[in-house]
């Protein structure tokens, strides 16, 4: 997934390099998982992992990392 919002993010902004990518691990309780959006969203995305949350007020960051090394 990461590669596909590089390449449409690098159409955009031809300056976005590989080592601009940041993973961000987050914390959020079950309870602020948006589930009817989440399913809509992976019908219309089926090779996107993503979890889209009612309430952001919540999360914990876990750990911030490059995405490409260096």
């Amino acid at each position: 997934m990461i590669d596909y919002l590089y390449y449409n993010a690098k159409n955009i902004n031809n300056d976005i390099e590989e080592h601009d990518l940041w993973l961000i691990q987050i914390e959020a309780d079950t309870k602020d998982v948006d589930y009817y959006e989440t399913i809509l969203t992976y019908s219309l995305h089926p090779n996107e992992d993503e979890i889209t949350l009612k309430n952001t007020s919540n999360i914990k960051i876990i750990n911030i990392s490059k995405y490409f090394e260096d």
